[in-house]
């Protein structure tokens, strides 16, 4: 179980992504879904759209050019608000956008992304921070010397 003082952000560090970065991009992609779920009710349809072609995507029934035009229809719809990052809207789109690649970043540039967007978006730490915890192998926590 995790500690309520262990933020997601200090579970960044304690993530276990030794190992094939093929299976990393799919924990990465599975996580950002997830947090996705949590703001689903408050998006637009552009991003609703944009998450099921992301979907669908990598399940292998719609290509590169679809989720190319769902992200850019995306991007078209925060016109010049997308930079507003106090805006919580502009950050769940930007969140969910974070899908729609086939072949993400690093997966802790990804994650740190993810958390930055879905905090200002509103997602809660311990639901972020369980997320993680359910999505990838947390390492154990060394003790510090006194």
């Amino acid at each position: 179980m995790l500690s309520d003082s262990c933020g997601p952000y200090d579970l960044l560090d304690d993530l276990d992504l030794r190992g094939s970065s093929a299976a990393h991009q799919a924990q990465v992609y599975s996580f950002t879904l997830a947090v996705c779920e949590r703001v689903t009710n408050s998006l637009p349809d552009v991003a609703l759209q944009g998450l099921s072609v992301s979907r669908a995507f990598h399940a292998g029934t719609a290509d590169l050019n679809a989720l190319v035009q769902a992200r850019v229809a995306c991007w078209n719809f925060l016109g010049s608000r997308s930079g507003d990052l106090r805006d919580p809207g502009v950050c769940r789109v930007r969140l969910t956008i974070c899908t729609m690649f086939a072949e993400p970043d690093d997966p802790f540039t990804v994650l740190r992304t993810v958390l930055d967007f879905a905090t200002r978006a509103g997602v809660n730490d311990s639901d972020l921070s369980a997320l993680l915890a359910a999505h990838f192998q947390v390492l154990p926590r060394r003790e510090q010397p006194a």
